[in-house]
């Protein structure tokens, strides 16, 4: 309940930078535009694997025309923009359907010039053609915003000593094996362990329907292709987004790498797969990468994350409450079949343009509800919200304490410009409840 709840929070001292991620459920722009006082230039690394258009329909909507989905994309990539700090990159992930549609996009959005890979993600797996070479791999390009992370040590691969041509094998006096080859009077020595980087076509496989790793998402990447990605573009406790989370590699991949995370998913499978499987992930279950970190003692383990749905423009349709005066209510009873057509010509009182929204219930911060859908078929119930959350992501505070205290709730932080902001928040209807 609220007041447990306010107790466990009062416990952190420095509570937004002790939190490890925030999973939110929702439409991406309005999450985006959420995030933006908040988040703005704290990224280091943004990657989506979007709808690619394909004309059929998955878990989620995919059957957008060129120029919808052109537009969707582009508003999003232009918020995500400027969510991205000045080392910030931008992964986006596509295959034949849309990639090309997404390098204009993005030429568009961050300039050609900071371009800076197409991978191929070669992943060797799926059906064939008797009638075309067979489509083994998917596109993802990657710009910078202005200077990038790249920690080209951090995704090297062992070169190994096989012998190619004249080369020779040998050993070093201190054990280290390889190979050599002599030219111009010069000898040169490739090492077994010498970390080399990966160039831009990549050969991880598809996930297997066995795979422990494997939920039910048919579209769900392998955490080793998110390991490789994190780990070059950003460092430990950068904040990675991917407001197309789906099944939620990128954030789980990002967690055990300690990384802070955002991910923003609106499918119904919400529960069932994207939060039920980063709260596997806190409570330690062995998977993907798992055991290799946990080996190289890199596994980060437990945590801490906070989740929440947030209101759709159909919730606040719902929620519209107008004051009426005796001849309107008398017009509306007369009338029911005409109610939308009255509220949408008659919702301001335009003789004395006072707005005839009725903010009364603001009065109760603690116990604020608004009828929010259950359902599909337009089925709500009334749903406790949490205002004050609401007011600090819209004021961009970055929370240092929150305490509840003889009927107040205290909410201390500061905004991005290191501001310092004190806000006292005061139920009058609960206080006795509150004193309690």
């Amino acid at each position: 309940d609220m007041k447990f709840k306010y107790k466990l929070l009062s416990e952190f001292g420095n509570l937004d930078e002790d939190i490890d991620g925030v999973l939110i459920n929702s439409e991406n722009f309005g999450a985006l535009n959420l995030l933006q006082s908040r988040y703005k230039e704290q990224v280091d690394l943004a990657y989506i694997d979007p709808p690619f258009n394909t004309g059929s329909d998955f878990l989620y909507k995919d059957n957008y025309q060129d120029s919808s989905w052109l537009s969707l994309m582009d508003d999003r990539i232009n918020m995500t923009k400027d969510l991205l700090s000045h080392q910030g990159s931008f992964y986006l992930h596509l295959d034949y359907r849309a990639d090309y549609l997404g390098r204009v996009l993005l030429n568009n959005t961050f300039k050609a010039d900071k371009f800076l890979n197409n991978i191929i993600w070669n992943y060797g797996s799926g059906g064939k053609s008797d009638s075309y070479f067979g489509r083994k791999h998917d596109s993802i390009m990657v710009y910078k915003k202005q200077k990038n992370i790249f920690n080209a040590d951090d995704v090297g691969i062992e070169r190994g000593v096989a012998k190619k041509n004249n080369m020779k094998k040998g050993v070093d006096e201190d054990g280290r094996k390889y190979v050599s080859i002599k030219s111009n009077g010069k000898i040169y020595k490739y090492y077994e362990d010498e970390k080399i980087t990966p160039n831009d076509v990549w050969d991880i496989s598809h996930l297997q329907q066995k795979d422990p790793e494997r939920v039910s998402f048919n579209t769900q990447k392998p955490e080793r292709l998110m390991e490789r990605i994190v780990r070059a573009s950003s460092n430990q406790k950068s904040f990675v987004l991917d407001f197309f989370s789906g099944s939620g590699s990128t954030i789980n991949t990002a967690h055990k790498l300690n990384r802070k995370w955002i991910g923003i998913e609106m499918g119904e499978y919400f529960e069932s797969i994207t939060l039920f499987r980063i709260k596997r992930t806190l409570t330690g279950v062995i998977s993907g990468i798992s055991k290799e970190l946990e080996k190289e003692n890199n596994l980060k383990k437990g945590g801490f994350f906070k989740y929440f749905k947030l209101e759709s423009y159909e919730d606040t349709l719902n929620n519209l409450e107008f004051k009426k005066t005796k001849e309107q209510k008398d017009t509306l009873d007369m009338y029911p079949e005409a109610k939308e057509d009255y509220i949408l010509n008659y919702s301001l009182d335009v003789e004395s343009q006072n707005s005839l929204l009725n903010i009364d219930t603001f009065s109760t911060p603690f116990n604020y509800k608004l009828k929010i859908a259950t359902s599909s078929v337009g089925e709500t119930k009334e749903t406790n919200i949490d205002l004050i959350e609401t007011f600090n992501y819209l004021l961009g505070l970055v929370v240092k304490r929150i305490e509840l205290l003889n009927g107040y709730l205290i909410v201390e932080g500061q905004n991005l410009k290191k501001e310092k902001i004190l806000i006292i928040w005061r139920d009058g209807q609960s206080n006795d409840e509150l004193n309690e």
